[in-house]
């Protein structure tokens, strides 16, 4: 009788479902300069800024089938075979969402302004080949005589919260800002594998499992507000030039560190497993189970598990920016470039052309490349209501919302900014 899997059940969907970042709505970080402009009416004065911001990208995981996995539905086969032809040896996933608060309080004289900032943020970055996504959709009947590769496979995963403290200067010529703030940690998870390899012989009979993989999982207080199990620093710089009609600047943001103390679970597996007339269902269920984050797996299985203090570099990132006005400054050019400080991370950039239609309202079209995704269009749009509230949009994926054939990407965010 052949031993093949024809496809996992609903529960162990879980567990893909992290290598694929499924939390792909969020909301993002501390302004961003580069990404959005202000009004005259609050250039100047005591200002609350919050802002929300997404981005997650893939160049290889089809958008469609992202969106069928994600939501729940039936997906096809046909589907599942395009995703699959569709992906590389090795692929990357990259997740960030977060949100943040911002006050800015006037303070001693024109220009000079005190910052507190209090946000979250979640970082997520998966490193899967392509032989693993095919045996988890697919089953092992493709490589009945072969060697399924499952190396390499990384997931890497940071939570955490923070509280800032700041100034800002603002002149004529210049700009300056630094915030100290103090991070807390709510998840940690950092799993790679050194080698991992699945056979399947001809007919079945036989299945033989190589895997070599360590895993390191926070397993403390999951707080999202104030968790005194993981504590770090982090800081923001920025400075720039100004001219009549532009700036270029240059900042770093949530750059610091976040200690876990104690209570990071690490546990190393190394393995070779031989299997004769069973199903390979029953090989992965173990491996599936501990994605999953459970304690409960085969007692030979795991060759080290203890708790274990771990410091990690919290993920943040740099940029530095140019602008250029035009037309009395009614129209807007600015260039970016820069990168997060992750592991797989790539630099990213973007053009962005604003159009100031009346001195409350703007527009613009963008084109640009994530850390993650393949470049692409984007618009952008802000107004200001009643000469106080600024309301700033941007979407700079516009190509998924044009069809479903394309490559996964959706960067996007929103800005609220109400003046004192």
């Amino acid at each position: 009788m052949s031993k093949h899997v024809e496809g996992l059940n609903l529960e162990k969907r879980t567990a893909f479902a992290i290598l694929l970042a499924v939390l792909y709505f969020g909301i993002q970080g501390m302004a961003q300069p580069y990404r959005r402009v202000t009004f005259d009416q609050t250039a100047h004065q005591s200002m609350v800024l919050v802002e929300a911001r997404e981005e997650l990208g893939a160049e290889h995981v089809a958008d469609g089938f992202f969106d069928g996995y994600i939501g729940g539905g039936k997906l096809s086969g046909e589907l599942i075979g395009e995703a699959v032809q569709g992906l590389k040896t090795e692929n990357l996933l990259g997740l960030r969402y977060g949100g943040s608060a911002l006050l800015r309080l006037a303070w001693r004289g024109e220009g000079n302004y005190l910052l507190f900032g209090v946000g979250h943020e979640r970082h997520v970055e998966a490193v899967f080949s392509k032989d693993l996504f095919q045996v988890y959709f697919q089953g092992n009947q493709a490589f009945e005589g072969k060697t399924a590769l499952l190396h390499p496979l990384e997931f890497n995963r940071t939570d955490y919260s923070f509280a800032k403290v700041g100034f800002e200067r603002q002149s004529t010529s210049y700009f300056l800002s630094g915030n100290l703030g103090l991070a807390t940690g709510s998840q940690y998870r950092n799993l790679v594998t050194d080698r991992g390899s699945l056979f399947t012989a001809v007919y079945g009979r036989e299945v033989e499992l190589e895997l070599a993989l360590e895993d390191h999982s926070w397993d403390g207080n999951h707080s999202i507000v104030w968790n005194g199990e993981a504590l770090g620093f982090l800081v923001d710089a920025e400075a720039g030039w100004k001219w009549s009609s532009g700036l270029i600047g240059a900042g770093i943001r949530n750059v610091g560190f976040i200690d876990w103390q104690n209570k990071v679970r690490n546990r190393v597996y190394d393995t070779v497993y031989s299997y004769t007339g069973i199903e390979i269902s029953e090989v992965l269920d173990s491996f599936a189970f501990d994605l999953k984050g459970q304690d409960v797996i085969a007692s030979d299985f795991a060759k080290t598990d203890v708790l274990t203090n771990v410091r990690t570099n919290i993920p943040g990132e740099w940029c530095v920016w140019i602008r250029q006005g035009f037309l009395d400054n009614r129209w807007l050019w600015t260039g970016a470039y820069g990168s997060y400080f992750a592991d797989n991370a790539r630099p990213f950039y973007s053009i962005r052309s604003t159009l100031y239609i009346l001195p409350g309202l703007y527009a613009g079209a963008s084109y640009g490349r994530g850390a993650y995704s393949l470049a692409d269009l984007g618009l952008h749009a802000g107004i200001l209501l009643g000469g106080r509230i600024g309301l700033h949009g941007h979407w700079d994926s516009i190509g998924h919302l044009l069809g479903k054939a394309g490559k996964l990407s959706r960067i996007g965010g929103v800005v609220c900014s109400i003046s004192l």
